[in-house]
């Protein structure tokens, strides 16, 4: 609700305030967060993964279908909202659950190939944001002042609100660590990937995709120094030291 809202502020425009709703509901917490998580935290790498893994869940049924997959001219009702989630990226996400929570044994031919693809993805990713940033006009994504407010929703405020509730609510340490990981990250790529196998306008997601991981270099060591003792981000020995014993 939070991330509908503030997209609405930031931009009239219908489109591009559907792009701005999902980089605010999802960070890029997975192929960013995965690795700032395994170089600075490795002892909660796979906790975090598990932490993220309804994030996952909702970007497939909600978040790509609705936000990203443009809109056809069926009438609005329960059946056309159900044929979304008909997506390649659901129907993958089903068969993998599956195949993990049966134990199904694959072939190791198949299960090299999904890897493979799988390691395929963030680079991908990046070259197509890369082409699309070489066809926009810099100038104007840099001058783009919405572009900038969402990152900076996306960066500052979502996390210091985040930080603020766990000092509250008193969480267990490794809990809000993965919280905050994941909420620190830039905006992700799918607003790039998405609407430019569908032939959308991705000018405006790729910027915002430049900007904030540009930005990203600066706030998220605020972020972590906010968050973690005595502003220890900038020394992995005493990270480690404060995972093994939080309450020295």
């Amino acid at each position: 609700m939070f991330a509908v809202f503030a997209s609405k502020l930031c931009t009239k425009d219908g489109y591009i305030r559907k792009i701005y709703t999902y980089g605010l509901s999802f960070a890029n917490f997975g192929f960013m967060g995965n690795a700032v998580v395994a170089a600075l935290f490795p002892d909660i790498f796979m906790e975090y993964l598990i932490y993220v893994l309804p994030f996952w869940i909702l970007i497939y049924v909600w978040g790509v279908p609705y936000l990203l997959m443009p809109e056809n001219d069926e009438k609005k009702s329960v059946a056309s909202g159900l044929k979304k989630l008909v997506n390649p990226m659901f129907i993958a996400m089903l068969v993998g659950m599956l195949i993990g929570i049966f134990s199904i044994p694959l072939p190791s031919f198949v299960g090299s190939a999904v890897s493979s693809l799988g390691n395929c993805m963030s680079p991908v990713a990046m070259l197509l944001t890369g082409m699309t940033i070489a066809k926009i006009n810099l100038r104007a994504t840099f001058a783009n002042l919405s572009i900038y407010a969402v990152s900076f929703i996306r960066l500052i405020i979502m996390p210091i609100i985040a930080i603020a509730l766990l000092m509250v609510l008193k969480l267990p340490y490794g809990l809000s660590l993965c919280t905050v990981c994941a909420l620190a990250m830039p905006l992700g790529l799918n607003t790039v990937v998405v609407p430019a196998a569908y032939g959308k306008d991705t000018s405006v997601a790729a910027g915002m995709a430049l900007i904030s991981h540009l930005l990203s270099l600066v706030t998220i060591p605020i972020v972590f120094m906010l968050f973690l003792p005595n502003n220890q981000i900038f020394s992995l020995y005493s990270v480690k030291t404060w995972l093994i014993n939080p309450h020295h």
